[in-house]
């Protein structure tokens, strides 16, 4: 896996899989492989007998092992009752990693403004616009202090947005905080090491999203028809909410290709994308409505392939990941 995600390159990367799958034990791997310690442990020596270090003659271990300040932030215990008190966590949490890296406070590599601005967030003195900004903020100075940029690594982030669940006004301020405090973390921060991009080709990717919301508009009568709107962290292509209780909201994200054999490859990366990016999110306003049957759909010429899985909004549950054939014959589902 490391070995893969270094010759990757990606700017970010999102690992998607449901709950016990791994996923923060993955996270935490990365961890100890790209930090020279963790939690005061140094980790060299950790990797050497593994696979990774038998990989061109341990030319990974030698090349990154150690090699890099990382941030890493999991947010799986912000679970308050209110936005206040998840933003309190929240702080607590930016708090908590800015004291591990104290020494930044005697670094003569970061200026007055910065070291001002570390010790507004240190004394809690820091507004929600300052804290927005304080992963940013840690990344450029650990970057300048060691000459190396930056790992992030962000666990559990849709936690708070999941407990946000059915209060419209805990969940608008949520997101919105989330959203920009990843982005600038995130997005253009040249002070962090990578970024995967889950897009993408869009070329007549337009025409066949049309296409799409054309022949489901009939539907409006039964439906709240929803397309390429803002939700959890980033834009949907079209969501279909239904008015009645009972029955099951519908997610869609399509992704053109260029080749047939791609075809799974694709859907299966769209409905990553709709489960990374917590595109469900709008639906919690919603509170009637307790699943959703989220759909990666990936096309090519005439040939059509979707990916799909329906998730429980109540258990946070995800049900077998299912695949139609490339004409669509297989077995289908219906929304109610």
């Amino acid at each position: 896996m490391i070995a893969e995600f270094l010759g990757k390159g990606d700017k970010v990367t999102l690992i998607t899989r449901p709950r016990r799958w791994g996923k923060t034990l993955n996270i935490s791997m990365l961890h100890c492989f790209f930090a020279s310690e963790v939690n005061g442990v140094s980790t060299a020596g950790l990797f050497d007998e593994l696979a990774i270090g038998k990989i061109e003659g341990g030319s990974y271990l030698h090349q990154h092992q150690g090699k890099y300040p990382v941030i890493m932030i999991s947010f799986k215990d912000v679970n308050a009752d209110s936005f206040q008190g998840a933003y309190n966590a929240v702080y607590r949490l930016i708090i908590e990693i800015y004291s591990s890296y104290a020494y930044l406070l005697k670094s003569n590599k970061i200026n007055e403004i910065q070291l001002g601005q570390l010790h507004t967030i240190l004394n809690k003195q820091a507004n929600q616009q300052q804290l927005e900004a304080s992963l940013e903020l840690l990344s450029q100075c650990l970057y300048q202090h060691h000459g190396q940029k930056v790992y992030i690594l962000i666990d559990e982030y849709d936690t708070p947005l999941n407990k946000a669940y059915g209060n419209k006004e805990y969940l608008d301020a949520m997101v919105a905080f989330m959203r920009n405090l990843f982005s600038a973390a995130l997005k253009g921060n040249t002070s962090s090491a990578s970024r995967f991009d889950t897009q993408l080709s869009k070329t007549s990717e337009g025409f066949y999203h049309g296409f799409v919301l054309a022949i489901l508009a009939s539907l409006d009568r039964t439906h709240y028809i929803r397309s390429n709107r803002e939700s959890g962290m980033g834009r949907y292509d079209l969501l279909l909410i239904p008015k009645k209780e009972g029955s099951k909201a519908l997610l869609l994200e399509f992704k053109q290709v260029r080749k047939e054999e791609e075809l799974e490859n694709a859907s299966k990366l769209a409905l990553d994308q709709i489960q990374a990016q917590a595109y469900h999110t709008d639906i919690l306003h919603y509170s009637h409505v307790k699943e959703v049957i989220k759909c990666g759909i990936a096309f090519s010429g005439k040939s059509v392939l979707a990916a799909y899985a329906t998730y429980d909004l109540v258990r946070k549950e995800y049900s077998d990941l299912r695949l139609t054939n490339r004409y669509g014959q297989n077995q289908g589902y219906e929304v109610d």
